[in-house]
């Protein structure tokens, strides 16, 4: 077994392999130049046949290399920051000591002699539907504060809704205030552009997560509970 520890940043990865007895095979500062992780194709003439498991820290930059040995089958993990104190700690702290640190503790933990706080990484698929979910939200929050903003304008100006068209997310409404207070060059234009946000909302929705399956793959992601759970479970009183 090749134990491969990883020490990863913006532009460069530190690689360090060891043996099953724990002895360095192999050392390299990776330079990202094409802006993909093809370069850590070398390690794999380090491996041989005993097989190889990778470690790295979790952060932004680990998703390419993770995904890189990952879609090549590859026995790989990240791990908590505040799970490797060795490193966290020390003052002692350059690329190439980093990744040898990494790979001892991930041979240790290999071995059963100590425990690390894997970190959960999620699937393509489910980084996607993250993304989906999130920018939905930030869609909402856009929503209600310029829903915020135009009745606050429409106080100072003594405009009136009647009794219960006073919600902006019913479509009836929104049209009455365009067509009642037309004249108010800003309110028009305020009006548009809720408009076009609750559209924008309703396309992510209905196009992309709408779906019951798409529900239960977020589920399994457990970061994401309170990110997108909320509206499935009001769509389809889950």
């Amino acid at each position: 077994m090749r134990y491969i520890g990883l020490d990863v940043h913006k532009d460069n990865i530190t690689a360090c392999v060891l043996s099953d007895a724990g002895k360095v095979v192999f050392e390299k500062d990776f330079k990202k130049t094409d802006g993909t992780c093809d370069c850590l194709a070398e390690l794999f003439d380090h491996v041989g046949k005993s097989g190889s498991c990778v470690l790295m820290e979790t952060g932004t930059y680990a998703y390419p290399p993770y995904r890189f040995f990952r879609d090549r089958g590859c026995d790989v993990d990240c791990v908590h920051a505040q799970g490797l104190r060795m490193i966290t700690q020390t003052d002692k702290k350059t690329d190439k000591k980093d990744a040898m640190t990494i790979a001892r503790m991930l041979r240790l933990w290999k071995r059963h002699d100590i425990d690390l706080q894997i970190a959960y990484m999620p699937t393509r698929e489910q980084c996607e539907l993250k993304d989906l979910c999130r920018y939905r939200e930030e869609i909402s929050k856009k929503i209600g504060d310029e829903t915020r903003r135009i009745k606050s304008q429409m106080s100072r100006n003594c405009q009136v809704l009647p009794e219960g068209m006073d919600s902006f997310q019913i479509r009836r409404n929104r049209r009455y205030v365009l067509e009642k207070y037309g004249t108010d060059v800003t309110l028009s234009r305020r009006m548009k552009a809720l408009e076009q946000l609750f559209e924008e909302r309703d396309i992510v929705q209905k196009r992309h997560l709408t779906d019951l399956t798409v529900y239960r793959k977020l589920r399994l992601f457990p970061v994401l509970g309170a990110i997108s759970g909320e509206f499935f479970s009001v769509s389809y009183k889950i």
